[in-house]
């Protein structure tokens, strides 16, 4: 016997006590969301699953990122003493041998600089180990939120924030700081008047980035109410159709997503006052920059490359909150989709399926004992399952479980596996209590084959060897896994058809294993479980869904692999069970009756009236198969082309739906051609949207022109120009804060009607 530390994965007995199985998630989002600005510490935690490798990497680019942003402010000197060099070559106090060396020495400063921050602002993109899910199955009996769309969402968006967004913000950061100090140490006087810009643009930003933390985590929790809703509605399509219940479904989803239309909408206020704001404090600043700059040269305070370079320097600080305030839009988004996620990750779980921790068996048999097992679920505790049961199941035996639904025999195997906490009472593993055992070594040595096959896309020699993970054999070579996977194969009579495939076991199987049928996929299934040489093996109703041909083939290969192993068979079809050694019958929690097949049918009991309800002889519903594993179930492989298909979300009865359609690719001007022939009503608005990019760029244009001309009037030192350019600047500023708040508004709205119709519209795709 193998120990480990003591306790392993042992449940958390205080948690179910106190009903945290199923209350602990209103806790976490209370949590989580109890402050929306304290949520940026949960964007800070993402960086803790750094290894020493990836602090290293986020060192490097850090430095990085402060060089770059460095680098303008310091090419501002530069460009000041350029900008005397020009100003003394047209006062005439430098011959033009002079300004050309002086051009080509500043040109040369300019070449060094760019060299230098473009080999310095190379992007390293860090890996982040995403935290895998470590709870107990009931946490996701009544999930609240969309868990997927949680990984690849909340996933993506964090993501996002933390690559080159935070890599902007920080070379933002760097670049206000470094512009500051270029500027003090120039004029300081002229400096701390055009200060006067910046801290109207802070107090701004941080109100607005707040707002849109908090909407955009109340976005989430809408937006994961309707994957939800989704997901469970395309995992019963075929039902939703039969009742006629998707328009139904189809309102219920449309009225979540006005829920978080609605939230959204909400948004656009803010982004109608961060951009204008942030645009017109630059702008602006350029007004009281020359309109005072002018005035100190005017009375020989300073040189016009002083002024020029406090001026850009200062601007430089400004525009960089600029270049923040779109960084801090996806910022705020990762920092809720972190608040999500970590609601999640701090939750303990009762049982933890990645704990080192328990006692490994050595030479294990399979005797499994249930003494006074009393059981209910954590998501309905008032509901007792199972009471006070009592279960003896000896090893290398085959033990059936019958009895109407409901009455406890999944729940059996529910407790076998660890996935819940049982209540009251002792379940033992060859006289080992099973809370004592390691997870992993559970799982690995008690394997599980359900009613409904579950594959994954890949080939078929992927598929079965993933039933060697967590094992030793998981490191093996690949020639070592290319036997254990054919000698699985062999013995769960599925080697045949592989073989007959044209690819074999390179063989790609589509999602959940779409080109097979279902007796082919569940004996892959039963390849994979018995792979690794498992001592109990558990079977769900493992042949139910499956029509009587297939059903003969995979219950031969049942019986073939049950050699040497502890079986425990749920079954419904009582013509599966008749060769068990013991048969249990169950009703409401409780043993009614056991014994074996004859045993039970002369007591006339149970067991009896249920034969007799399905009419059963032996023989009488399926042919017997040959001992050879006769394939009289192997249709042809449905060939999957290389295009894209429906995305198939019921698990498969049988054959895969024919539901394959090349996709029609298109270019980025078809692409959101298409887009906007989808969305008409959205025509007014981009045309607004239209116009006031074009003044909003216009601004620029027009700042250029009248530095231009501020420039002039430096060189004939005339302050009623200085004093007229200024006012103009102002003025473009206030068409610019304009054009901004119109975008700002016009944008979030249409990018919410937007999101809020394609969803839709996929949604009713699939009536």
């Amino acid at each position: 016997m193998v120990k480990q530390d003591a306790g392993a994965g042992a449940v958390n007995t205080d948690a179910v006590r106190h009903g945290s199985l199923d209350s602990s998630r209103e806790t976490e989002k209370s949590k989580a969301s109890g402050s929306d600005w304290s949520g940026v510490k949960y964007l800070l935690r993402v960086f803790s699953y750094n290894d020493s490798r990836g602090w290293l990497m986020n060192a490097v680019a850090v430095v990085c990122m402060i060089g770059a942003g460095a680098m303008l402010p310091l090419m501002d000197i530069v460009f000041g003493q350029f900008v005397n060099v020009f100003n003394d070559f047209a006062t005439g106090t430098k011959t033009p041998s002079e300004y050309r060396s002086q051009v080509s020495k500043f040109t040369l400063y300019f070449v060094l600089i760019n060299i230098t921050a473009i080999r310095t602002t190379k992007k390293l993109r860090v890996d982040f180990v995403r935290q895998t899910l470590r709870q107990e199955v009931s946490f996701f009996d009544s999930p609240s939120a969309s868990v997927s769309g949680q990984i690849t969402t909340n996933g993506n968006l964090i993501n996002s924030g933390i690559s080159e967004k935070l890599g902007l913000t920080i070379q933002g950061v760097a670049t206000f700081i470094a512009a500051f100090v270029v500027a003090f140490s120039v004029q300081w006087k002229l400096t701390l008047i055009i200060l006067a810009i910046v801290p109207a643009n802070l107090i701004v930003t941080i109100i607005c980035v707040i707002q849109d933390t908090m909407l955009e985590h109340h976005m989430f929790e809408i937006y994961s109410e309707s994957g939800s809703l989704a997901e469970e509605t395309f995992a019963s399509i075929r039902t939703a159709h039969a009742f006629w219940a998707f328009p139904r479904l189809v309102e219920r989803f449309e009225a979540i997503l006005a829920r978080a239309k609605k939230v959204g909408d909400a948004k656009s206020k803010w982004y109608a006052i961060l951009f204008p704001t942030e645009f017109f404090c630059v702008i602006s600043g350029y007004a009281l920059a020359f309109w005072q700059g002018m005035h100190m040269y005017a009375k020989g305070e300073t040189s016009v490359g002083s002024v020029v370079t406090v001026i850009f320097a200062v601007l430089v600080a400004a525009q960089s909150l600029t270049q923040i305030a779109p960084q801090t839009i996806a910022l705020s988004k990762a920092t809720a989709a972190a608040q999500d996620l970590f609601a999640i990750i701090d939750r303990q779980s009762a049982i933890d399926s990645l704990s080192q921790a328990g006692t490994c068996i050595a030479n294990f048999k399979g005797d499994i004992k249930l003494r006074r097992v009393r059981f209910a679920y954590p998501s309905r505790p008032d509901v007792s399952v199972l009471r006070s049961l009592d279960v003896d199941i000896p090893a290398e035996k085959t033990t059936a479980l019958v009895g109407a639904s409901g009455s406890g025999k999944s729940t059996i195997f529910g407790i076998f596996e660890r996935w819940y906490p049982f209540q009251a009472g002792s379940v033992t593993l060859d006289g080992h209590q099973i809370q004592d055992l390691n997870l992993k070594w559970l799982r690995t040595n008690v394997r599980l084959v359900q009613q409904e096959p579950t594959l994954f896309s890949g080939t078929i020699f992927q598929n079965v060897a993933d039933g060697l993970t967590g094992t030793d054999a998981h490191h093996a070579s690949h020639q070592e896994k290319v036997k254990l996977v054919t000698d699985a194969c062999k013995a769960a009579f599925a080697h045949d058809f592989i073989t007959d495939l044209t690819d074999g076991y390179q063989t790609v199987i589509g999602e959940r294993g779409a080109s097979l049928s279902g007796g082919q996929k569940q004996r892959i299934v039963i390849a994979r479980s018995i792979i690794s040489n498992p001592k109990v093996l558990l079977l769900d109703e493992a042949t139910s869904a499956l029509d009587p041909r297939a059903e003969a083939v995979v219950q031969a290969a049942l019986n073939n692999v049950a050699k040497g192993r502890t079986m425990v068979v749920i079954a419904h079809r009582l013509s599966t069970i008749c060769d068990a050694d013991n048969i249990i019958v169950m009703s409401k929690g409780d043993i009614v009756e056991s014994g074996s097949h004859q045993q039970l049918i002369a007591q006339g009991g149970a067991y009896a009236r249920l034969v007799k309800a399905q009419d059963l002889g032996r023989g009488s519903e399926a042919a017997q198969v040959s001992k050879n594993g006769s394939d009289t179930d192997d249709e042809p492989l449905i060939r999957l082309d290389p295009v894209l298909s429906r995305i198939s979300t019921t698990a498969s009865h049988g054959q895969a739906e024919d539901t394959l359609h090349p996709t029609k690719e298109y270019s980025l001007a078809q692409g959101l051609w298409l887009i906007l022939k989808e969305q008409r009503l959205l025509w007014w608005p981009l045309a607004i949207c239209l116009v006031c990019c074009i003044a909003a760029g216009g601004t620029y244009a027009a700042a250029a022109v009248l530095f231009s001309r501020t420039m002039n009037a430096f060189e004939t030192v005339d302050v009623s120009k200085a004093n007229f350019y200024a006012l103009m600047f102002f003025v473009v500023a206030l068409g610019n804060f304009v054009a901004y708040a119109i975008l700002g508004w016009l944008s979030n709205t249409m990018a919410q009607v937007s999101y809020s119709n394609n969803n839709k519209a996929v949604f009713d795709a699939y009536q």
